[in-house]
């Protein structure tokens, strides 16, 4: 008997982030009217450089905060004053915090002390079931420091907007490999309060259900808001990373559930800081508590952070690699490996670029195709539309034939060409072309363009029962599509051809799944009426064969 796996697959949608203890304050309290902002830099006390990405806070006489803004690329920081505001306080990944009474009559600079990340002093709230570890006061430092860098990323997010780009994709491969079989990709328009990526569940949620819904059978990926939840912090376990040869300077603050229970998914992880630089790295996890076979093709789920050079820090990549299928079980166990049928997608995104009003823009170093078009005879295919298969990627080569599509998620890709008499009929023509886009690379290949004819031609030639060539003299070809209303094939449609007069012409038959016809033996400068129907629906369009190829579109109305 087949058991069927839940479909593993992330919910992409902005939520509200939860962010922990005063210094991560969401809820910003209410107040009378807003007075003159608190201006000011922030530096570092060592070098004097000015500190981008700090996060400054205003908070009342209870600690709470009322107001909150980030510095930009040269330090400097403007926050809203409220007439409940008493304090500043200023948080930086890397830094120790400072606080001290609001003063707005002249401009604060605040000097921040650099700290070793995994010597600072904190309160430990482990979970109860956590086991003791010697490193567990160094652990939850670095949880304070990944903190204070992630509610930098929040706070400017909503503070500073920008326009994005997003590419998001899905990809399958082969077997349980990692080799790419086939990838598709959308080009997404956002604007950053929207956030790139982000989680459908509180941090204690996830604690409380796990990371699988079982009504819907979905799987949920974590964002880095659920890593510094109180919530999460009290249903998980920390502990420092072991060093990583591949990771110089780096530092991880693994994570994993303190108390799994069977028939809950949990996720264990690790999220890298850069010690150097002075900024987050990028968070792994993979899903515990799967079947084993499930486990062995490693779901999981990777997003890193980009620190750009406004003092901005964005996440720029996100993926989650899903299996889903069939478990069986056999009659030598629960599962049998034979009767097993898994499949390894991954979804994700990229943050192709982003601009911000102040004209401040970045773009990814992301893959490029150059492609240089011709027509038989060698000459430049001016105005020739390439589009990538399965993805939103498109370009029109200019006036030397060259059509360039920028921003290429990596990955292999098979070019079309549109021809504009084929657009009509919404058929793309497949080019032998196959590419394997690469990160901050240009892909440049020739392509000798395909036109209508070229299309019908091989259409003629194939259909033996009609003609033995497709250049017969004095002919004309007709090619057409029967489509309903929506724009969908109409499979199974009859179609004829007739003359003016209403005599039949060619009593064609039915079109098939993709909806086209053709007929290549009729005399030029004939005027001919295409009629088409299915299930009472009709169409009817005239035409005048002057050309060796007419193409007529015919769409399905009711009478």
């Amino acid at each position: 008997m087949f058991r069927p796996m839940p479909v593993l697959r992330p919910l992409l949608r902005a939520t509200a982030p939860w962010l922990a203890a005063a210094a991560c304050a969401a809820r910003l309290h209410g107040q009378p009217g807003p007075l003159r902002p608190a201006l000011g830099t922030v530096r570092d006390s060592a070098s004097r450089r000015p500190l981008p990405g700090a996060v400054v806070l205003l908070l009342d006489s209870l600690g709470r905060t009322v107001s909150r803004a980030t510095t930009d690329e040269a330090g400097r920081y403007r926050v809203p004053v409220s007439a409940d505001a008493r304090r500043m306080r200023v948080l930086r990944l890397g830094f120790r915090p400072q606080e001290r009474p609001l003063a707005v009559e002249a401009p604060g600079e605040f000097a921040l002390v650099p700290i070793p990340m995994l010597l600072t002093s904190v309160r430990v709230a482990a979970a109860a079931s956590c086991p003791a570890r010697a490193d567990r006061g160094a652990a939850f430092a670095l949880l304070e420091q990944v903190r204070a860098g992630l509610l930098a990323t929040v706070v400017a997010r909503a503070q500073r907007p920008a326009r994005m780009t997003r590419l998001l994709y899905e990809r399958r491969f082969d077997g349980g490999g990692d080799r790419i079989a086939h990838q598709s990709v959308s080009l997404s328009f956002a604007n950053a309060a929207d956030r790139s990526f982000g989680a459908a569940r509180s941090g204690a949620a996830f604690v409380a259900q796990g990371f699988l819904d079982q009504a819907t059978n979905t799987y949920f990926g974590p964002d880095p808001e659920t890593l510094i939840d109180e919530g999460f912090a009290a249903g998980y376990c920390f502990q420092l990373a072991t060093p990583d040869r591949g990771r110089p300077g780096q530092v991880g603050l693994e994570f994993a559930a303190a108390r799994p229970r069977d028939g809950r998914i949990d996720i264990a992880g690790a999220l890298w800081v850069d010690t150097v630089a002075r900024s987050l790295g990028d968070l792994e996890f993979r899903y515990v508590g799967l079947d084993r076979r499930v486990a062995a093709l490693s779901p999981g789920g990777r997003l890193s952070f980009r620190d750009l050079a406004n003092g901005i820090t964005v996440i720029d990549r996100w993926s989650m690699r899903l299996v889903s299928g069939e478990l069986a079980a056999g009659a030598d166990g629960p599962f049998s490996r034979s009767t097993s049928r898994l499949h390894v997608t991954e979804v994700g995104g990229e943050l192709a670029t982003a601009a911000w009003p102040n004209g401040y823009a970045w773009s990814a170093p992301l893959g490029t195709l150059r492609l240089h078009t011709v027509t038989h005879d060698g000459r430049s295919a001016a105005g020739t539309v390439v589009r990538l298969d399965d993805t939103d990627y498109e370009a029109t080569a200019d006036s030397a034939g060259v059509a360039e599509i920028p921003h290429l998620l990596p990955g292999p890709y098979a070019v079309s060409i549109a021809d504009p008499r084929l657009a009509a009929l919404g058929v793309p023509l497949a080019t032998p072309l196959r590419f394997v886009a690469e990160r901050d690379s240009v892909a440049t290949r020739r392509l000798e363009v395909a036109t209508a004819e070229d299309f019908t031609a091989a259409r003629c030639l194939s259909d033996r029962s009609r003609t033995k060539t497709a250049d017969t003299s004095g002919t004309g070809w007709l090619l057409g599509r029967v489509s309903t209303p929506d724009g969908r094939a109409a499979d199974g449609a009859r179609w004829t051809i007739r003359d003016r007069e209403g005599s039949l012409l060619v009593e064609g038959g039915r079109v098939g799944g993709d909806g086209l016809f053709h007929w290549c033996r009729l005399a030029r400068g004939t005027p001919i009426v295409v009629e088409a129907s299915q299930g009472g629906r009709r169409a009817t369009a005239r035409a005048y064969l002057e050309e060796r190829l007419t193409i007529v579109p015919l769409v399905l109305r009711d009478p």
